[in-house]
Parts: structure tokens; C-alpha cells; sequence
């Protein structure tokens, strides 16, 4: 059975280390732009904070947020292991940022919101269970909910066993009753499934969404832990 989810207000940002098609709409910098982050904020975030937190910040509205990250801050959590590993005080900072939601967690504190914040870490890229988490609460509260997909490279000390992202990233949208670019999810079977070492498109799925959003493309194809999913415009 096909979901019908209506799509708006959508954007992306990744570094060059990520090659572009001509006539991208993907923001491309060196850094995230974290002009819209308050400085006290922005000293507690790293790259992958900095991005998901300006990703959110681009969305005013006190509605629910969906937040999807494969690994999360897997820098902060090494760093955690670490301490503990050599038998030192763990830092504060490190382990309370370290936790899945806790970007998405200390933005909605700087802002005051109070709207339900769910966090999802999907075993494979996670546009597909981010997208059906959006559809339910959609349906559920008829309101319209932020999505945020971001990733950054695991640590050097796992780059052997997972070479995705290649880069760091972030993607936005938000999901509607009905207002936006109207579109149907439906699964379409199932495949082999990949690990985190198969060979990835050239952009992560979130990316390549952002990028069919703005295109004239009529469908997009996205797997998920061994599913084959596609999405229609109509």
C-alpha cells in the first residue's frame, strides 16, 4: 500500500569532497554555514552538530522533528570509550553529546520548543524509515513535521570496516498533510541486502532526495535494509 506524504521547504548541504551534477541545489562548503547558531552553542558542536543543528534552525516552526543518523556522534562516543579505556574522568560535554538525540535535544532547549522529537538510527542509510516515522505522526497529529538526515565519516579507528559517508552531510525537509510537492512512498520488493562496506552512489540517499525534489525526475529509488523502495511524483 502506497503513503502519501506532500513534501516542502527542502535543503541540503555536504562539502566538495562530495562530486555535484551541474545545477545542484545542494549548499557546498568547506563548513556548514552556522551564522543562524549562537555562539555559545556553536562552541559545544562539532561538524556533524553544526550541520544538523543548522539544518534544523532553517525550520521556525514549534512542530515534531524527525531526526535520522546512521552512527550519530560517533566522534563524541570514541572519545567517551577512550576515557574510559584509560582510566580517566569522562568529560561531560563528550558523553552528554554523545547520546543520539542530543543535538536535536539542546537546539530545541535554545529555542524553547516543546513538540515531539524522535530519533532514528537506521543499519543502513535512513531516508526510508525517516520518511515512514514522518507519515505516521503526519497522520496521527495532522500536523506537519522537520525531518533531518545527517552523517559525518566514523572515526579513522572504524574507517576499515566503513568507508560512508565519504563526507559529512545534512538534508531537511518537512512533511505535510497536504501542503507541497505531493508524493507516494511504496515498496516495491526486496533485494540484496548491503553492508556498510558495499560500494555507495556517489551521494548519500538523503542528497540525492533533496536533488530529485528540485528536479523534473518523476521517481526515485531507495533501498533499505534489503527493501527496494520508490518514490513518485504526482
Amino acid at each position: 500500500m502506497a503513503v502519501e506524504l506532500a513534501i516542502s521547504n527542502w535543503s541540503g548541504w555536504t562539502t566538495p569532497a562530495h562530486p555535484l551534477v551541474p545545477g545542484s541545489v545542494l549548499h557546498v562548503s568547506d563548513t556548514p554555514d552556522v551564522s543562524a547558531i549562537p555562539a555559545m552553542l556553536r562552541r559545544r558542536l562539532n561538524t556533524l552538530g553544526r550541520a544538523t543543528a543548522a539544518e534544523l534552525l532553517r525550520h521556525t516552526a514549534d512542530i515534531p522533528v524527525v531526526y535520522g543518523s546512521r552512527h550519530g556522534d560517533l566522534e563524541r562516543t570514541l572519545s567517551v570509550l577512550s576515557e574510559l579505556a584509560r582510566g580517566e574522568p569522562v568529560s561531560p560535554m563528550h558523553f552528554s553529546l554523545s547520546v543520539h538525540n542530543a543535538i536535536t535535544g539542546i537546539v530545541s532547549i535554545h529555542r524553547g520548543l516543546t513538540a515531539n522529537i524522535t530519533s532514528i538510527a537506521a543499519q543502513d542509510e535512513c531516508l526510508v524509515p525517516v520518511l515512514l516515522e514522518a507519515a505516521g505522526l503526519v497522520r496521527e497529529t495532522n500536523e506537519q513535521v522537520i525531518c533531518v538526515i545527517a552523517d559525518a565519516p566514523v572515526p579513522a579507528l572504524y574507517q576499515r570496516d566503513c568507508t560512508w559517508p565519504a563526507a559529512p552531510f545534512a538534508a531537511s525537509f518537512v512533511v505535510g498533510p497536504g501542503t507541497g510537492l505531493a508524493v507516494t512512498l511504496d515498496r516495491a520488493g526486496d533485494q540484496v541486502a548491503a553492508d556498510c562496506t558495499a560500494p555507495k552512489e556517489s551521494l548519500p540517499q538523503a542528497l540525492r532526495f533533496i536533488e530529485f525534489l528540485a528536479s523534473s525526475q518523476q521517481t526515485f529509488s531507495a533501498s533499505h535494509n534489503g527493501g527496494h523502495w520508490t518514490i513518485a511524483k504526482h
